[in-house]
């Protein structure tokens, strides 16, 4: 008689070791499932589909930050008449050196991403402040000035903010000038015109 999944899944995790526990969990693929919980946020899905051990290393939501190539290799099968122990050994030997590898470098990529995601809103923060503007919704983007004269928009990508600016036509000249000077790009033209054109709009 076939025993029940979850009660393989207890005594897999038994010679897996004191940190694996056997969780029950929805049917996969229609047939009774399992999960085995480990160490270092390892999660492997047991489940019996046609006579033979199916078990998976699951990634869960860092799926997204595994390599392309390496998503869906992280599966063994075994025969059904295997004992717990042998089951044990073949996901120690087959399945554990490559899904830890993996798990481990998309925890790390999704740490990095949290921090990026996390130093952007603080950017966005900061300059939504100076600029007195209004985020909408907490996210990257915010809206300041008047919507209809002097006022504009930022959004905080990856590496860089990009700004779109409304202005009066008669004042795009000192705008271009600040922004050159920013850019350091101020010495582009020449001296003269650029005192003549702060003579201008003095």
């Amino acid at each position: 008689m076939t025993r029940p999944v979850l009660q393989a899944a207890q005594e897999i995790a038994t010679h897996l070791g004191p940190e694996w526990t056997a969780i029950e969990r929805p049917s996969r693929l229609g047939a009774p499932a399992a999960t085995l919980a480990g160490p270092d946020s390892m999660r492997l899905s047991l489940s019996l589909v046609d006579q033979r051990w199916r078990i998976d290393g699951e990634l869960g939501d860092r799926w997204s930050d595994v390599p392309d190539g390496e998503k869906d290799t992280h599966v063994i099968t075994a025969s059904e008449a295997k004992s717990a122990q042998r089951l044990a050994g073949e996901i120690r030997r087959r399945l554990l050196p490559d899904y830890q590898r993996v798990l481990a470098l998309a925890i790390e990529r999704k740490r990095q991403h949290d921090e990026r995601t996390a130093l952007a809103h603080q950017q966005a923060d900061r300059l939504s402040m100076l600029l007195g503007g209004h985020r909408y919704n907490k996210g990257l983007s915010s809206k300041f000035g008047d919507p209809y004269q002097r006022g504009g928009e930022f959004r905080v990508h990856g590496t860089y903010v990009q700004f779109e600016i409304r202005m009066p036509k008669g004042e795009a000249d000192a705008l271009a000038m600040a922004v050159a000077r920013v850019l350091g790009q101020a010495n582009a033209a020449s001296d003269e015109t650029a005192a003549q054109a702060e003579a201008e709009l003095s």
